[in-house]
């Protein structure tokens, strides 16, 4: 059981550290031009 928490604890951090990343990333692909999203 203590395992179970730890591995959810641990995945919550590495989700907290990345979700930054991933919403500058985006961020910068919407506002980049000529991206295959708005293409």
């Amino acid at each position: 059981m203590r395992g179970i928490i730890a591995a959810a604890a641990l995945l919550a951090g590495a989700q907290a550290a990345i979700d930054p990343i991933v919403i500058k990333v985006r961020r910068r692909v919407a506002t980049a031009p000529f991206t295959s999203d708005n293409a």
